[in-house]
């Protein structure tokens, strides 16, 4: 496991390089922007990015398969690194620096590794199922991760999807919203979900909802939440299982079970209001 460990610092380090902007907490910019769908953009630093981490991988495993957001796909019979070249391509073309490189390696539906760069933070965290907890990366620097413990809903900051359009959930996110006001700290919306990941497992954010998660955006934190001890269900409160589209992760089970039952309540509101 050591060499996947290397090979995803490598990368995530590859990545940050070719993200970088001219000011230390601003992104590239990126010279094309297009439409792969309504409200769903790809760049060409997203293309660069894919291809970058890709050439690294191959050079350490060339047997193993890609599925990548924009270029590379995989079957999940089959071992595959999970690759999120810019995960909140939205907050890149505004220039907004909360984007996040996501890399997982996965085995089946098994997480092996898990590795998530912060290029405008300079920062990378990696983690593995060979081995408790994480570590943080900072250059050449590199320090454990605190465990995720215990923590009070009344003082949990919970990130929400930004998302609103119809058909995306909408309803039940504004029920949600509704549900948690007065019972957590505060809301949270970064329009990125492997971002908001990594902020759980720095302790920057207690909980992250999700109606609408892809591999590519949660394969990486999920290995890290839950190698430092946090929980990771779908929304029915099971353990999460890769491809699962809805998705709870939170810092403990207390401010876990305080957001699925909202949630829950949240859904049938939504429901109620089409």
């Amino acid at each position: 496991m050591d060499t996947a460990r290397s090979c995803t610092l490598e990368a995530l380090a590859d990545s940050a390089a070719l993200l970088a902007g001219d000011l230390p907490t601003r992104p590239a910019v990126p010279a094309d922007i297009r439409d792969k769908e309504p409200h769903d953009y790809v760049t060409d630093l997203d293309l660069r990015v894919e291809r970058a981490i890709a050439d690294r991988i191959r050079a350490s495993f060339p047997a193993d398969a890609i599925a990548g957001e924009e270029i590379f796909d995989a079957p999940d019979t089959v071992r595959r690194w999970i690759v999120d070249p810019v995960d909140g391509t939205r907050n890149l073309v505004a220039g907004r620096p909360d984007i996040a490189v996501c890399i997982g390696l996965y085995e089946g539906r098994r997480g092996l590794v898990g590795g998530i760069g912060l290029p405008c933070r300079g920062l990378a965290l990696l983690a593995s199922a060979d081995r408790p907890g994480a570590t943080l990366h900072a250059g050449d620097a590199a320090v454990p991760l605190a465990r995720l413990g215990a923590g009070p809903l009344d003082r949990a900051l919970v990130g929400l999807p930004g998302a609103l359009q119809p058909g995306h959930g909408a309803a039940t996110i504004r029920a949600l919203a509704g549900e948690l006001a007065g019972r957590v700290e505060g809301l949270r919306i970064s329009g990125a979900l492997g971002y908001d990941l990594a902020l759980i497992a720095l302790g920057e954010l207690d909980a992250r909802v999700s109606l609408a998660a892809k591999p590519v955006d949660v394969a990486a934190g999920v290995v890290i939440i839950e190698q430092l001890g946090g929980v990771v269900t779908d929304v029915e409160g099971r353990r999460y299982q890769l491809g699962r589209r809805g998705l709870i992760a939170a810092r403990s089970p207390e401010i876990h079970a305080g957001v699925l039952e909202a949630l829950q309540r949240a859904r049938s509101t939504g429901a109620s209001a089409g």
